[in-house]
């Protein structure tokens, strides 16, 4: 119950911290997400509930951060790769013009291609069956982690474009 409880507070310090962020950025709604963190609480003698409620704070700020516009090379460097596959050719080892700046490889696994041919919502969901994961194997405090830091949030759903950046003042 004291690991549940870490991850409940890890994402409500670093939820809160991103929740701010988007906040000012006009998407108030990512507060929500904190909604989390009491449930969790009052669910705490049930560990994987407590998991699951982390998981659907971490969902929502990820839903929330996807109307932001798509500025994720990873994402954009992935569709190009996947045309690349559907016309019959091998995604590695190629420079992509799609990329900022130009020439970016395609670095990542073949189910990478799947998730970036359904853009970020498809990041969104993978984000989210990661923190579902994470939450029956009990893993609280790497649960709250990913769940809210910022960084790994925008990672999880659209990236790092200068829309959302920490230096807010």
């Amino acid at each position: 119950m004291i690991m549940a409880l870490m991850g409940v507070a890890a994402f409500a310090i670093l939820g809160a911290m991103t929740a701010n962020l988007a906040a000012g950025e006009g998407l108030t709604e990512a507060w929500l997400a904190l909604a989390a963190v009491p449930a969790a609480v009052l669910l705490r003698h049930r560990p994987v509930l407590v998991g699951l409620g982390i998981a659907a704070g971490g969902f929502w700020l990820r839903w929330v951060l996807a109307a932001i516009p798509e500025t994720a090379d990873q994402l954009i460097v992935g569709r190009a790769a996947l045309d690349t596959v559907l016309a019959g050719g091998d995604p590695y080892g190629i420079g992509y013009a799609v990329s900022e700046p130009p020439g970016s490889p395609y670095v990542y696994g073949p189910l990478a291609l799947l998730t970036s041919a359904l853009r970020v919502h498809g990041e969104v969901l993978a984000a989210t069956g990661t923190m579902v994961v994470l939450a029956l194997t009990r893993s609280f405090l790497t649960l709250g982690i990913f769940g809210g830091f910022t960084f790994v949030v925008q990672l999880g759903s659209l990236v790092t474009g200068p829309r959302l950046s920490v230096h807010h003042v």
